[in-house]
């Protein structure tokens, strides 16, 4: 999957989520253009590009109007800011999140695929959260997650993803990797070794010679039986193991840095923390996995 293409891992998550919780009722139309927006940022990728910065341009590639466009993205936000609420509710959390090592100022940024890229992601969550607690202390937060990225295309992205001059860099990366075209294919979309050495660059690329603060996530475990039935994997012979993810995750545990232990937040992978397609997280999951950032920085 290039990043021109349209990534097949995205565009399976539609119908999970697609509709956030207190989302106004839409037509079919306007139902199915959601579950791309929620998902699908190509001004991310095409930046460089006249009229992707232009919301009514942008508008016009989903099929909808400008207003219904910004609509659907204010949805997804408030998703995202509810869940955020939900979590501070609770004072012991709400603690941590005042605890977070972030400096007033701070820049902080997540590269990574459809689960951060996610219009109520983790990362979106981690924003309000912070600034609904932090009010005053100016830390910015830059969603670079690409939907459909495996980690060759991600390292050809850094320089996107360090020209924001990052205090803190939040990497959730190798679920395209693992992706197997085929029931019966023999390899993944990119070898491990090929994503330990992608990782281990782009890792050496924000660090080296910086005071930048790198941070990993691991992989959420895959529902395998969710997969084998979900329409959109099934009809594109996609399948996806919890033996290739366990080897990204095998990696990413050994490394020095801090590492945020998503797998063992998610436990069995027939967990409602995942979506419809055993694959993405639901907004419980997203939610779940703000959490356990928090927890880990400020615990």
């Amino acid at each position: 999957m290039g990043a021109a293409s349209i990534p097949l891992l995205a565009l399976s998550a539609a119908g999970q989520d697609a509709t956030p919780a207190g989302g106004s009722a839409r037509d079919e139309a306007e139902a199915e253009a959601a579950y791309v927006i929620q998902f699908q940022h190509p001004e991310k990728v095409y930046f460089y590009l006249p009229g992707f910065q232009d919301e009514a341009f942008l508008a016009t590639m989903y099929g909808v109007d400008v207003d219904t466009y910004l609509a659907i993205r204010a949805d997804f936000d408030a998703a995202a800011h509810g869940a955020a609420e939900e979590l501070l509710a609770d004072e012991a959390f709400a603690s941590l999140v005042d605890a977070l090592p972030f400096e007033p100022g701070s820049a902080v940024v997540a590269i990574g695929e459809s689960d951060t890229d996610d219009l109520q992601s983790w990362f979106e969550i981690l924003r309000h959260l912070v600034t609904m607690r932090r009010p005053d202390d100016g830390i910015r937060f830059v969603n670079h997650g690409i939907s459909g990225q495996n980690t060759s295309q991600a390292l050809g992205q850094m320089g996107v993803a360090l020209a924001e001059q990052p205090t803190w860099l939040f990497c959730l990366l190798g679920g395209n990797d693992v992706l197997r075209n085929g029931f019966d294919a023999d390899k993944t979309e990119v070898s491990i070794d090929e994503t330990e050495r992608n990782l281990t660059e782009m890792r050496r690329l924000a660090t080296e010679g910086s005071d930048l603060t790198w941070v990993w996530l691991t992989r959420p475990p895959i529902d395998e039986a969710r997969v084998a039935t979900w329409p959109g994997f099934e009809m594109g012979g996609i399948t996806f193991r919890n033996a290739d993810v366990e080897l990204v995750n095998d990696f990413i545990a050994r490394q020095p840095e801090t590492v945020v232990d998503i797998y063992s937040t998610f436990g069995d992978p027939s967990t409602d923390l995942l979506g419809p397609d055993g694959v993405h997280a639901s907004l419980a999951g997203q939610a779940a996995i703000a959490r356990t950032v928090v927890e880990t920085l400020a615990g």
